[in-house]
């Protein structure tokens, strides 16, 4: 009699989400959103019982969407200014421009994304439903096929009898 292997599930649920893993970081780089590394380096498949997670910072959103209008205040999760913030980022995508230009616009309007209205394709690309459902339908797959033996396998012993 055929088993359900659960390992077998957890580890194409892994994969899957190393594949999504891996997409995001091409799009980050194909979409130019790259400036030091530090968020496509957040990414991480975390195991579980029943099966897993995509871990990440919690402003690779603003890669997708932009970032709105924010308060010059903060207050951001870092104890960091949007200022300081905006330098580190322009040294590190290799820019001349004004940190304080660059600032007080995305304190008044957001970012160029955000004023575009977003999907830059990051995140929108490699997590649309097709994947997962392609996912989901190979593991039910196996499972019925499991489940179908269970109970036609005993039903063709008693008929051979």
């Amino acid at each position: 009699m055929a088993t359900y292997d659960k390992d077998s599930a957890l580890k194409q649920i892994l994969d899957y989400l190393t594949d999504v893993q891996g997409e995001i970081v091409d799009q980050i780089i194909k979409t130019k959103m790259n400036a030091s590394g530090k968020t496509a380096a957040s990414l991480e498949v975390v195991p579980s019982n029943t099966g897993g997670s995509l871990m990440a910072a919690n402003h690779i959103i603003f890669l997708e969407t932009g970032r709105g209008p924010t308060s010059p205040t903060g207050p951001y999760p870092s104890g960091e200014k949007l200022i300081d913030i905006i330098k580190q980022w322009i040294v590190d995508k290799g820019l001349d421009l004004n940190p304080y230009a660059v600032t007080k616009t995305i304190h008044e309007k957001g970012t160029r994304l955000y004023r575009q209205g977003g999907k830059s394709g990051v995140l929108s690309i490699p997590l649309q439903l097709a994947g997962l459902n392609t996912l989901f339908a190979e593991i039910a797959t196996q499972y019925s096929q499991v489940t179908s033996s269970e109970i036609y396998e005993p039903i063709n012993e008693l008929q051979t009898v």
